[in-house]
């Protein structure tokens, strides 16, 4: 595991092949401040006027809110000629930092594991003013139906993160460690030898039989120097035969099962008959129709559809509903009765959100943003617990010896 990541480095070369490079700081208004605030759990949040006021704001006209540098759609309740009136809030959808900033670290850019981070569970959102009212998010009022067969898709999975690949305490590494993260490298599961047989099994509660097939994702890691083959059954039954897999080198795929059976067991062996012919599992993921149940607890719903409608239970009158099938332009869904099962036209799947209680997020205070000239050619990614190690190590690439690169380093808490 790698004490601190090489970015990118760059390079007049590189720079003229890659042609124009993103602005990434163009949301930036560097003559004002932001209050930063921190998201460790995917909800519903509220921040009131005075929650806003007495953590620095001193603007209440036009608030608007970011995430990654891109708008997110708030409601604003008591909002008069785009002005949060003293006794308004704002209310809106976030969610904890799922990893997808981390595939910026991996050459190609993709994730070992897409349901973590490697670094933080913690985003970052901020607030602010704009120049103009903001879009704000919108409502959908939804109709009454008298469908009884109504259900989900719901969502398991199994991602052990037992393990971190390309570990030196386990023992077997590449023959050249890059210093940028390779496609096997992340968290997953302990590794499993061809005389053993990898066995997960799962159970599908609330299972309904319909047009919907059960699907299933996964991924397997080679973790180790030699070529990988194995075999995938289902139930029994060879799904894949002599899965080839590269060293430290990942298999992907996508599975279908027809059964109608609440009950998957997955079994992996390997053929091969090498001492070290070591491999694991990052993550298998079971998606299949359910039934809604007698209450509905705070979270997301998949919602299949069906005839152009998205059908959902009514969760009652002390829950919200929200449309987040786009987190960053959410709407709030407004039932108009008390009818058990509720519909809204779409073109597409939806995702909604349950809530039954706001949120609070953590406010981490004013911020405010410098416009650096200085454009490294060498990054260096770190945490801020390894700052002298960081910084020695740009002064050694800074030297004749180490290349005379102009360097740079930040910190992950400071990206995040």
């Amino acid at each position: 595991m790698r004490l601190f990541v090489l970015f990118l480095i760059f390079s007049g070369i590189n720079l003229s092949v890659l042609g124009q490079v993103n602005d990434y700081t163009h949301w930036i208004k560097f003559d004002q401040s932001y209050l930063k605030i921190e998201i460790s759990k995917d909800g519903i949040y509220r921040l009131g006027y005075s929650d806003l006021k007495d953590a620095g704001l001193t603007s209440f006209k036009n608030i608007s809110l970011l995430h990654h540098g891109e708008p997110v759609k708030l409601l604003a309740h008591n909002e008069i000629a785009g002005e949060l009136q003293k006794d308004g809030y704002i209310e809106f959808y976030a969610e904890k930092n799922h990893g997808v900033l981390d595939s910026l670290v991996y050459r190609p850019r993709k994730r070992n594991n897409p349901f973590n981070s490697l670094f933080s569970d913690l985003a970052t959102y901020f607030i602010t003013n704009a120049d103009e009212l903001p879009l704000r998010a919108d409502t959908l009022i939804s109709n009454a139906t008298i469908a009884t067969t109504a259900y989900y898709t719901e969502s398991m999975l199994y991602a052990p993160n037992t393990q971190y690949s390309l570990n030196n305490s386990i023992g077997l590494l590449p023959v050249i460690q890059q210093s940028f993260y390779e496609p096997g490298e992340g968290w997953s599961g302990e590794f499993a030898t061809t005389d053993t047989t990898k066995k997960i099994d799962f159970f599908l509660p609330d299972f309904v039989k319909s047009n919907s097939k059960t699907k299933v994702y996964l991924s397997l890691n080679g973790r180790s120097r030699l070529f990988h083959n194995l075999n995938l059954s289902l139930n029994t039954k060879i799904v894949r035969n002599r899965i080839s897999i590269p060293p430290f080198g990942v298999y992907i795929d996508t599975l279908e099962d027809n059964s109608g059976l609440q009950n998957l067991s997955f079994e992996i062996k390997g053929n091969n008959k090498g001492a070290f012919d070591w491999y694991s599992v990052n993550y298998i993921q079971i998606k299949y129709p359910k039934s809604f149940g007698a209450a509905l607890t705070t979270r997301p719903y998949e919602l299949p559809l069906k005839d152009s409608l998205c059908i959902f239970k009514n969760p009652g009158q002390n829950a919200s509903v929200y449309d987040i099938s786009d987190p960053n332009n959410i709407r709030k869904v407004l039932i108009k009765d008390n009818s058990e099962y509720q519909y809204f036209k779409s073109n597409q799947d939806a995702t909604i959100y349950i809530s039954d209680a706001v949120q609070k997020p953590k406010i981490a205070g004013l911020v405010s943003f410098k416009k650096r000239s200085f454009k490294p050619e060498y990054l260096i990614i770190s945490h801020k617990s390894l700052k002298e190690s960081a910084e020695a190590w740009a002064s050694y690439r800074s030297s004749k010896a180490g290349g005379e690169y102009k360097c740079g380093v930040v910190y992950i808490e400071d990206l995040y």
